[in-house]
């Protein structure tokens, strides 16, 4: 990384794609970060790693830099569902361990409300209390492991930590948080958020599970399109409701 932008440099081809130098057209640079859609830090790592595989089977830079930029991500990752009147709802239902749910919340400023809870791993979720207490304004758990999160994410000093019985009811529940901490955000000046950032953008909604679906859904696909549905639902009333005004 330099100035914004992927380079490389002394990047040699594989011999099974002919060996010699990488197809750079006569500059380091690959891209601009600023051209990624896929969100978070720990993403352009991973265009990082891409560029560099595509060099060394050979492909020029001119065509790494178009295929990069227009890949948005896949289905229950990071996948943004939908903005509903300054609230964003991200949909990362595969976001099973503590790692992956750590930068699913290092992505994005605050306001932001945590959805979390499923079937227990059983593994070590000790490292997520102190991240979620400090880039979450609340958290709204669901499932077997609701009760045990709750308890982690209170200890770790986490302001406000709600339980639902559903995951229908946890979107509703944290839609209404993440408005009233939008509500809050627009009486005084704006305010630097968690790790640095300014919170100017919409309220986000992120389901990032830490668990297992098992408990309440068949598998990590179901339980995104139950979260998808339940986003919809309140577009569709917020829609309605704008409508008879």
């Amino acid at each position: 990384m330099e100035d914004g932008w992927i380079v490389a440099a002394g990047v040699g081809r594989l011999p099974v794609a002919g060996g010699g130098a990488a197809q750079l057209a006569g500059s380091r640079r690959i891209m601009p970060i600023s051209e990624l859609a896929i969100p978070g830090d720990h993403n352009v790592s991973n265009a990082l790693a891409a560029v560099a595989v595509a060099l060394l089977f050979g492909l020029p830079a001119g065509k790494i830099r178009p295929a990069a930029a227009a890949f948005a991500g896949v289905e229950h990752r990071l996948e943004q569902v939908a903005t509903v009147n300054g609230v964003r709802f991200i949909n990362d239902s595969q976001g099973t361990q503590p790692d992956a749910v750590i930068a699913a919340l290092r992505t994005f400023p605050r306001p932001l409300v945590l959805i979390a809870g499923g079937r227990d791993k059983g593994v070590d979720l000790s490292g997520l209390g102190p991240v979620a207490a400090e880039r979450a304004d609340a958290a709204v758990l669901i499932g077997e492991s609701g009760s045990s999160l709750a308890e982690l994410f209170r200890k770790s000093g986490m302001a406000r930590v709600e339980q639902a019985s559903s995951l229908a009811e946890a979107v509703e529940l944290a839609d209404s948080i993440a408005r009233e901490a939008l509500a809050a955000l627009a009486s005084r000046p704006a305010t630097a958020g968690a790790g640095g950032k300014t919170a100017a953008g919409p309220a986000t909604v992120l389901l990032s599970p830490a668990a297992a679906s098992f408990d309440m859904f068949v598998d990590y696909a179901a339980r995104g399109a139950a979260f998808r549905a339940a986003v919809d639902a309140i577009a569709r009333r917020r829609t309605v409701v704008r409508s008879r005004r």
